[in-house]
């Protein structure tokens, strides 16, 4: 910590001398820089500012203009503060003059009525003060070394923040330029509910209560706002602010990120919600302040699957975010893996259909697959993870399954759940069993053998039973002709030694093709 006025008051050696403050007392948290000792009646050039001025006052002038002059220009060198012996010039008080005029410019001004050794007082405050400037480089070089790490390994948001509040042991807010929560750290959870839920008023009037706040942006442009809650405007934490700022800012730089803060904090929050990082309590803390409301609403996880692979290089995350701004609907926004996906909040589950349903419709080029619709904050995590799996199961159909596609009850919106998976949901699920595994392998092996010459059989196999036994169809969506595709079919049943006429044959046979994905 800085040395302050009264901190050198407090030294053993001065207090022998009976320091009395008889000047500017409200000034002596003035920091002390230096300590000089001075005895001439023109010292303002030889000064800097900071230092703590000790003499015993037998080079001061005699007349009152005179003393004035001198304490206004050690004013105007910017010391700290004057320390006056007396007993040597002055023997029971220090000049009216000089104490008026001291008052006047809230100069420190002190008279110690005990001679003390002024080569001990400043033997100790020098060694304080090297001590402490010692300290700051140590505390500075940390908070570099920090950063630089978390710059290196490419940090998340969440993280540069929560080094920000460790490093200072104060909560720390980052907001975008509306004066919404991107992100915080440090609260406790009264706090959270208290500050949070009140952060745009508090925000506006964080300068009034003299908060440490730095602008988040590079290139010009400013993006968001640090903000240390609570704190006191001092140097180190400033300049620690200040670096967790430029970190952040960066960090997007490297990242050569495009997204906007806004569903950077969507990711974070939805991420965090997956993976248990955050509590359910703090989803909604988090939620909440970004003007996303979850309590008391029921919410449908939507994962989205692109109808082609055009749209899958397109960026869903601002389709879907600015659908959400045409229509005013709120919601989160997010990626689990490379999937995009959805949390959707609704008055109730009739609310959550029409949503859905407009989402839908606005968004022809996606299939969305939405989980459960459920009340709590900590259940969505069920309803994101059904809806991926849905997604998973869907998107990993791919064309094998476009007659199965075309069948589901909800073609003309492309809404796809867990009940219109049916056998493909349950074989998905059970793709890593050895033993689906080893039932698909036997009853296909033949098949393998004669696809490894190039005969392409399985997939001849895996488009007749996908489109329900018709010969017609399968051989338009192969491009074969008739004679072309009887032959293939009784050359499949040859090998395998089996009827494809049979019911229990091609549901056997078709369950193999779907667990190989077919």
């Amino acid at each position: 910590m800085p040395l302050t006025v009264a901190d050198v008051l407090d030294v053993p050696a001065v207090r022998r001398g009976k320091p009395k403050v008889v000047a500017g007392a409200e000034s002596l948290n003035r920091q002390v820089t230096w300590v000089h000792v001075l005895e001439l009646p023109d010292t303002g050039y030889l000064l800097q500012g900071g230092e703590l001025v000790l003499s015993t006052g037998i080079a001061l002038p005699d007349n009152a203009a005179a003393l004035r002059a001198f304490i206004r220009g050690i004013v105007d060198a910017g010391v700290a503060g004057l320390v006056i012996e007396l007993g040597k010039r002055y023997r029971d008080e220090l000049p009216a003059a000089l104490v008026t005029e001291a008052e006047r410019s809230g100069l420190p001004l002190i008279a110690l009525a005990n001679e003390i050794r002024f080569v001990a007082v400043t033997r100790i405050v020098h060694e304080q003060v090297l001590g402490s400037q010692v300290e700051r480089l140590k505390a500075s070089e940390e908070v570099h070394r920090a950063f630089h790490e978390l710059t290196v390994r490419g940090a998340t948001q969440s993280e540069v923040i929560s080094e920000a509040a460790r490093l200072s042991a104060a909560p720390v807010v980052l907001e975008d330029l509306n004066h919404r929560v991107l992100g915080f750290a440090g609260l406790t959870e009264a706090d959270a509910d208290d500050i949070l839920g009140r952060w745009q008023q508090i925000s506006r009037r964080s300068q009034e209560r003299g908060w440490i706040t730095s602008a988040v942006g590079a290139r010009g442009h400013i993006w968001g706002r640090l903000v240390m809650v609570d704190s006191v405007d001092q140097p180190s934490q400033a300049m620690l602010l200040e670096r967790a700022a430029s970190t952040l800012a960066l960090g997007r730089l490297l990242d050569g990120s495009t997204l906007a803060p806004e569903l950077s904090t969507h990711r974070n929050i939805i991420a965090g919600l997956m993976d248990y990082s955050l509590s359910a309590r703090e989803v909604s803390l988090r939620a909440k302040a970004f003007g996303v409301g979850l309590e008391g609403r029921q919410m449908t996880g939507i994962a989205l699957v692109a109808r082609t692979p055009e749209t899958a290089a397109g960026s869903p995350d601002a389709d879907l975010l600015a659908e959400l701004d045409r229509q005013q609907i709120s919601g989160l926004i997010g990626r689990l893996g490379r999937v995009p996906v959805m949390l959707l909040p609704a008055k109730s589950p009739e609310r959550a259909e029409q949503l859905l349903s407009a989402l839908a419709s606005a968004l022809p080029a996606w299939m969305l697959c939405a989980g459960e619709c459920v009340a709590e904050v900590r259940s969505a995590r069920e309803s994101l993870a059904t809806a991926l799996h849905v997604a998973d199961v869907v998107g990993a159909s791919g064309e094998a399954a476009t007659p199965w596609l075309r069948a589901a009850r909800r073609e003309e919106q492309w809404i796809w759940r867990v009940e219109d998976l049916h056998v493909r949901g349950l074989l998905h699920e059970l793709r890593d069993d050895v033993r689906l595994q080893a039932f698909a392998e036997r009853e296909l092996a033949a098949l393998h053998l004669a696809d490894a010459a190039g005969a392409n059989l399985i997939e001849v196999l895996s488009v007749f039973l996908g489109s329900g036994g018709s010969k017609v169809d399968a051989a338009k969506r192969l491009h074969l002709s008739r004679p072309a595709l009887y032959a293939k079919l009784g050359r499949i049943e040859r090998l395998l030694g089996v009827s494809l006429d049979d019911a229990e044959t091609r549901t056997s046979l078709h369950l193999a093709v779907l667990a190989l994905g077919g």
